[in-house]
């Protein structure tokens, strides 16, 4: 099929100042009524639970937002990205 959008590959996310600078980004626009408080190390946890891949820092952070408004705490925290868990499928995508 043809596409309509051309596909870049963007390289991975290391733990530098531009990966803050791009979580500072997110967080600050995501509904919630308190403000985040992030750790460096909650920050190198990130990288490693999306592989440092920018569509699932982005998903991560959007299930994080979800959670903590459902639960109301209205932040996102170091306890919060330590305790988060991928949604899997429990059914085979085919079989």
């Amino acid at each position: 099929p043809a596409r309509r959008l051309v596909v870049m590959r963007l390289p991975r996310w290391q733990g530098a100042g531009e990966f803050q600078e791009l979580v500072v980004a997110i967080v600050r626009y995501l509904p919630r009524k308190e403000k985040s408080q992030i750790s460096a190390r909650a920050l190198r946890q990130v990288l490693q639970l999306t592989d440092g891949l920018t569509a699932r820092i982005f998903s991560l952070f959007n299930a994080l937002a979800v959670e903590s408004i459902a639960s109301g705490t209205e932040c996102i925290s170091d306890d919060s990205i330590a305790a988060w868990r991928p949604v899997t499928r429990a059914d085979p995508a085919f079989a």
